[in-house]
């Protein structure tokens, strides 16, 4: 989301499209991050009706029968529809990830997808191992002085 004549914009990333009613709100809630983003980009100078957004993400990233990312897909586009403001670009959905960086002055995304999502969940719960330079040695009993 970016004000292009105030030069200033920012991205966020939630989890969970709905919110809870504790009084600190949460980020990883979409309705949260969303209003805090848009108020924050306005204390920078941005003006409501300048803002545009582009919508990436909304991948289906674990084989269940709950598909999390559709739904933070239909919040993200009920919001800006709601909200009033120019959608510019769409990528939403699939199986891929996504890896981008967001330059807020004009706008402009570069998109990468990642792996698909079932290889990136089975990295996220195998078990990792330190490099041997940065395992620990087992302690063998002697005392070193310095």
């Amino acid at each position: 989301m970016w004000d292009e004549d105030a030069g200033v914009g920012g991205i966020n990333h939630f989890l969970i499209p709905g919110g809870d009613d504790s009084p600190s709100g949460g980020l990883s809630y979409g309705v949260n991050a969303m209003e805090l983003l848009v108020n924050g980009l306005i204390r920078k100078g941005a003006r409501r009706e300048r803002l545009k957004v582009k919508l990436l993400g909304g991948a289906k990233m674990r084989d269940s029968k709950i598909d999390i990312g559709a739904s933070n897909a239909r919040f993200a586009k009920w919001f800006v529809q709601n909200e009033g403001f120019e959608l510019v670009d769409c990528c939403l959905g699939g199986r891929q990830g996504r890896s981008l960086r967001f330059w807020p002055v004009g706008g402009r995304i570069q998109l990468r997808f990642m792996a698909d999502a079932r290889a990136v969940a089975a990295e996220e719960i195998a078990p990792r191992t330190l490099p041997a330079s940065r395992q620990r040695e087992e302690p063998s009993g002697d005392v070193q002085l310095f």
